[in-house]
This record gives structure tokens, C-alpha cells and sequence, in this order.
């Protein structure tokens, strides 16, 4: 399961882009991960992200 938490209100017409060993994921595709797998997870914020997936969360 994934949740989003925050500080503020998070804005339901931006989905967040999930990138999984350096391929873009779908929320779906999410459900088939072991959990026991993951070595980390890392959040990619402002520039650094929309550089380099700009329009990639077209499907999601």
C-alpha cells in the first residue's frame, strides 16, 4: 500500500510519478513489488525531476 502524507493539502489532479529501478511505473505495477525487496526509496522534487521524466506521467 502506498500512502501520501504531507504538511499541507495534497493536490488530487497531480499524481506523483513512480520510477522503479530507473523505469517509470504505474500505480498498478506498484502492487506487484515484494516489500522486503526494497533497498530505499527516494524522493525527486522540482527541477531534478521534471528534467529528466518531464511528461511521463501522462498515463498514470
Amino acid at each position: 500500500e502506498v500512502r501520501l502524507r504531507g504538511n499541507g493539502t495534497v493536490d488530487p489532479t497531480k499524481k506523483p510519478l513512480y520510477v522503479v529501478d530507473g523505469e517509470v511505473a504505474r500505480f498498478q505495477d506498484l502492487n506487484h513489488i515484494n516489500p522486503e525487496k526494497i533497498m530505499s526509496v527516494n524522493i525527486i522534487k522540482g527541477a531534478a525531476a521534471a528534467g529528466k521524466y518531464v511528461g511521463e506521467n501522462e498515463g498514470n
